[in-house]
This record gives structure tokens, C-alpha cells and sequence, in this order.
């Protein structure tokens, strides 16, 4: 997934409290199943997720994005984005890069944002987002 990317954004999330952790696990939950990512992927996916939100819970302008990625194939990912220098734990971000298809700490942005991307791939061929 590292040719050219389309995003389809869904929905955004601020996560403020755990329930709002609860609510990302629900809609990457119901974006997985809609785009055909079932069983194990999802699961992985949901909990990576879950455990990537409750770590930067409390961290400031604290969002979640959920999109497709669409490149040689089509993935569903979830964009969290942050302010302040606390990042996911080496412990994260290694079970993420063993769970996952694809896992981008990205650099801080010209916004001053740190971004994580949690990526699964779904079997619709890349083509069929519109």
C-alpha cells in the first residue's frame, strides 16, 4: 500500500473520555464488516484500535479518522491525530506492525499534529471505492 493513496474519509471522532473509545471500536467494527473485512483481520484491527485510543486518551485535540485507503488495494484505516509529544508505546506500535497490514507513525505536520495510521486491507479490489 505504499503507491499512490486515495482517502475516502468517513467519519471523525474526538476522543475525549473512554466512551468515545467505545464509539471508534463500534464504527471500525461496522466500516470492517461493510467493506467485507470479517474474522481475524477484523478483530485485530478493532483491538489495535482500541488499544491505540485508550493509550493517547487525554492527549490534546486527541481525533480519530476513520477512511479508506485506496492504492493497489483498497484498506480500511483508522488516522489518530494529537498534539503534544506523548506517542504510542514501542509495545504498541510493535503489535501493531505484527497484527496489522500497514502501521505509519507519521512525522509531526505542519499543524504540529502527530499521526498514527492502523491499516487493514479489505478484499474489495482498489477501484471499487467511489
Amino acid at each position: 500500500m505504499n503507491a499512490a493513496r486515495s482517502l475516502h474519509e468517513l467519519i471523525t471522532i474526538g476522543l475525549e473520555e473512554a466512551r468515545d473509545v467505545v464509539t471508534l471500536r463500534r464504527c471500525t467494527q461496522a466500516v470492517c464488516r461493510a467493506t467485507g473485512v470479517t474474522g481475524t483481520p477484523l478483530v485485530r484491527l478493532t483491538t489495535v484500535v482500541s488499544e491505540a485510543g485508550e493509550h493517547l486518551l487525554g492527549t490534546q485535540d486527541l481525533t480519530a479518522e476513520l477512511c479508506l485507503e485506496e492504492s493497489d488495494a483498497v484498506a480500511v484505516a483508522v488516522r489518530f491525530r494529537w498534539r503534544e509529544e506523548r506517542r504510542p508505546s514501542d509495545a504498541l506500535l510493535a503489535a501493531a506492525a505484527r497484527l496489522l497490514d500497514a502501521t505509519r507513525l507519521e512525522p509531526v505536520t505542519d499543524t504540529g499534529r502527530h499521526e498514527l495510521v492502523l491499516c487493514q486491507r479489505a478484499p474489495a479490489p482498489a477501484g471499487s471505492v467511489r
